[in-house]
């Protein structure tokens, strides 16, 4: 689920780039990373499939900035947006993040405004330029809360720990949340050059201040709560990079006299085969309650999934890479459910070229 603020993320992003025109390289940088991205899918999945199943493409520009007009303090923002027959909303334009970061020094950094999730790791990966592959785990959806966070890390160990305004959710089988503040915290240990690992989790309430009051059992929706526990491991040995993430959560349901369960894990490996040429293969099994009410009543099903995506990657310079991918999923449902969520697979096929703004304008004042 992503921030849509049409209109709003083209003058954030306006106001990012003009804030320093006069390059003064150290303290400004204006950054962005173009995808053209090629689909061929079926036609019924409801995880996979793009444009009905027929051929579709999708270009997406991201672009952030940040601005340091003191040692220490600075003004940060990214945007992105999309489109084409392979989009999901046709043409999407959201702010990603926007705020300010104080550094007193690598073990204490505060930041405050649109900010990265605290629960889970692959947030930091979301960037075609940083992912191995064309897709993203369905389970671990990027969510850009509003909020306030202090993190810090030390050669042994890391953190961060905030108040956001958004809790870990997938629009598929959740309502979409209403805002409201909630605690969530992580960190790691690096016990060895190349090994990590981290715990996150986060309390707080998950429902959407639209449902019908009647389907609320005479709740406020606000005070039915989520609990997430997540745990991540990273691995880097040579020339293979191998990493996961499992999350549990627990969901307060109207009418159900127990809190409801779900989990979800997903584990990823590359290869680099040549500096240049790399494989990778993504693994991952969701076990969702899906928590969206029928009428007045909550349901509550187990939805269960697994996919599973492999692809090669070629580096063409240092700023450009092509990716082709194939996945296919499986859904475990009962034989009622097999039409609207049936089995299905995707090709993709994805350029990402990167870009410096400024740099570009350098060059050209210097020619």
């Amino acid at each position: 689920m992503r921030r849509s603020i049409t209109g709003r993320a083209g003058v954030l992003l306006a106001l990012a780039c003009l804030a320093h025109p006069a390059r003064a390289q150290e303290r400004a940088l204006v950054q962005g990373l173009l995808d053209l991205e090629g689909w061929s899918t079926d036609s019924r999945s409801a995880l996979l499939a793009r444009n009905a199943g027929r051929p579709a493409g999708l270009a997406r520009l991201c672009v952030w900035s940040a601005v340091e007009p003191v040692s220490g303090l600075v003004f940060y923002a990214q945007g992105e947006v999309e489109g084409g027959s392979a989009a999901e909303e046709g043409i999407e334009t959201s702010v990603e993040q926007a705020g300010i970061r104080y550094t007193r020094s690598r073990a204490l950094v505060i930041d405050a405004g649109i900010i990265s999730p605290i629960v889970g790791m692959f947030a930091s990966r979301h960037l075609s330029t940083r992912n191995p592959l064309v897709g993203e785990p369905d389970a671990y959806g990027v969510v850009y809360p509003t909020g306030l966070r202090v993190s810090g890390k030390t050669d042994l160990a890391d953190y961060r720990v905030g108040v956001v305004s958004l809790p870990v959710s997938n629009d598929r089988y959740m309502p979409h949340p209403s805002p409201r503040p909630r605690i969530a915290a992580g960190g790691g240990i690096t016990p060895y050059t190349g090994i990590r690992v981290g715990v996150s989790g986060t309390i707080g309430p998950y429902l959407s201040a639209s449902v019908d009051p009647r389907a609320l059992a005479g709740r406020r929706w606000s005070s039915y709560e989520q609990r997430v526990a997540a745990t991540d491991v990273e691995l880097s040995a040579g020339y293979v990079d191998l990493r996961g993430e499992l999350a549990h959560a627990w969901h307060e349901v109207p009418g159900h006299a127990r809190m409801v369960h779900g989990a979800a894990w997903y584990g990823e490996g590359t290869y680099a085969m040549t500096p240049r040429l790399f494989s990778s293969l993504r693994v991952e099994s969701n076990a969702y309650p899906y928590l969206k009410p029928v009428g007045t009543l909550w349901p509550a099903s187990a939805v269960k999934v697994a996919d599973a995506e492999f692809g090669v990657g070629y580096r063409l310079a240092a700023s450009q890479t092509l990716k082709l991918t194939y996945r296919r999923d499986r859904w475990q449902v009962a034989p009622t459910a097999r039409v609207p969520l049936a089995d299905g697979h995707a090709v993709a096929i994805q350029l990402s070229s990167g870009f410096d703004v400024l740099d570009a304008i350098e060059r050209a004042r210097t020619r």
